[in-house]
């Protein structure tokens, strides 16, 4: 896949591989793609099967939020995430790094249940879901927006009864005054792949 990205990317990824892997950890690229001016992070180990070994230096901080303007993925502005602390365990390193690309770069999603139950939320949703004035509600029908009102519903219970993935495609909706198009994708647990 980095043989699709640009320069400045490619280098900001293979920092963040660099500060993922443990010290001799290993690194396999794509057929096409090489380490590219990183290789004193990576040495090739098999540059046939593009193989390397993580270098034994120190990482630096990681590259997070990436902007626009270094040619990277742009995160939120108002990202409140801490920065990953530079002494951490080496176990530890490889969780932190995917809860911040998770939190960064992930669609919003909410897990519920049947009855619509509010279990889990990740990224920001508010976008599609407020709280109405009055008792505090932790059931999604309750809190989904005017426009989406009926299609959540519909879409829960389908993939409910059909165990399966269910996507509503192209619903328009009113977000911030402007019509806004959304992808819904409703997926049962244990259906994650």
């Amino acid at each position: 896949m980095l043989i699709y990205l640009g320069a400045p990317l490619q280098r900001q990824i293979l920092t963040i591989f660099h500060y993922a892997l443990q010290p001799g950890g290993l690194l396999f690229l794509g057929s096409s793609e090489t380490c590219g001016p990183e290789r004193d992070r990576f040495v090739p180990l098999n540059s046939r099967w593009k193989i390397y070994r993580r270098g034994e230096g120190l990482s630096g901080p990681l590259p997070l939020p990436l902007s626009s303007e270094q040619g990277g993925l742009s995160a939120p502005a108002e990202s409140s995430l801490p920065p990953p602390p530079r002494t951490a365990r080496s176990n530890d390193v490889g969780q932190q790094a995917q809860r911040l690309l998770l939190a960064q770069y992930t669609p919003p999603a909410v897990v519920v249940n049947a009855a619509g139950d509010i279990l889990y939320v990740n990224g920001r949703t508010g976008r599609y879901l407020e709280l109405p004035p009055g008792k505090v509600l932790v059931n999604i029908f309750e809190m989904v927006q005017e426009d989406l009102r009926y299609e959540l519903p519909a879409a829960i219970r389908q993939a409910s009864a059909e165990r399966a993935e269910t996507v509503r495609r192209n619903l328009r909706l009113t977000v911030g005054g402007g019509p806004v198009l959304l992808d819904l994708t409703v997926r049962p647990m244990g259906q994650a792949e």
